[in-house]
């Protein structure tokens, strides 16, 4: 058994084998009892029942789509850097650019603004979050 310690609004705030909060309830093993230790933050107590707070999990899931988002974005980088010195390269030759490197350029800029959008949404519904 564990003692799951709550705040002023009966949100998770932590989990304790030993000893406890404040304001606790203590446990025992059902169905949420393992999601509820590894992921205490995302519950709260209403009505007698641990129940999933869709505001936080929400929140969470568009906090990790962000981390990935970036994460594809600096790989675009990394991936266009050669494409883009070769393009410049030929531009400052007065040269033709290779297709195939203004092609992966137009794709990864393609690439870019989609997962700028979607950044911007997941952004603006945090904010909302935070908000509520």
């Amino acid at each position: 058994m564990v003692r799951v310690g709550l705040d002023n609004e009966n949100r998770v705030i932590g989990i304790a084998t030993v000893g406890g909060f404040e304001n606790d309830i203590e446990i025992s093993e059902n169905d949420v009892y393992q999601d509820i230790i590894d992921n205490p933050h995302l519950y709260k107590f209403v009505d007698g029942e641990f129940v999933l707070d869709n505001e936080r999990k929400e929140k969470q899931d568009a906090e990790k789509q962000i981390a990935e988002i970036m994460s594809e974005l600096e790989e675009i980088d990394v991936k266009t850097a050669r494409p883009s010195r070769a393009i410049i390269r030929a531009f400052v030759r007065d040269e033709t650019p290779n297709p195939t490197d203004v092609e992966r350029i137009v794709e990864a800029d393609s690439r870019t603004e989609e997962l700028r959008t979607l950044l911007k949404e997941k952004s603006a519904l945090i904010k909302k979050l935070d908000k509520s």
